[in-house]
């Protein structure tokens, strides 16, 4: 079933608004660790529009400079933070999402 934050994923994955020709800013990266942390991590509940909002906008390499600020503010890597707090599809999605912008080889060897 494609419902609810799942359905939101699968929409934001397919409209094409992720940002290719983006160049990395490292300060925004940090800024957008910061925002998965708080809506993550950070509070009871996830907010699940955050995570998604990230992932589907901007460039593979802000993406990877996003991922490894998360790691610097929160301690733990950005799958760990999925893995915790989100279950099902929608975990599977995002999951799948950034073992795809990590390494597109890695993620088709698999």
């Amino acid at each position: 079933e494609t419902s609810g934050h799942f359905r939101k994923l699968l929409v934001s994955m397919s409209v094409g608004g992720r940002m290719e020709q983006q160049a990395v800013d490292l300060q925004k990266a940090q800024t957008d660790a910061q925002r998965i942390y708080q809506a993550g991590e950070k509070r009871w509940g996830t907010d699940e529009n955050t995570f998604n909002m990230v992932l589907a906008s901007q460039s593979y390499e802000q993406l990877r400079a996003v991922f490894d600020a998360y790691g610097k503010v929160s301690g733990k890597d950005i799958e760990h933070a999925i893995k915790s707090e989100m279950s099902g599809d929608l975990s599977s999605g995002m999951l799948t999402i950034v073992r795809m912008i990590r390494s597109k080889q890695a993620y088709f060897a698999d």
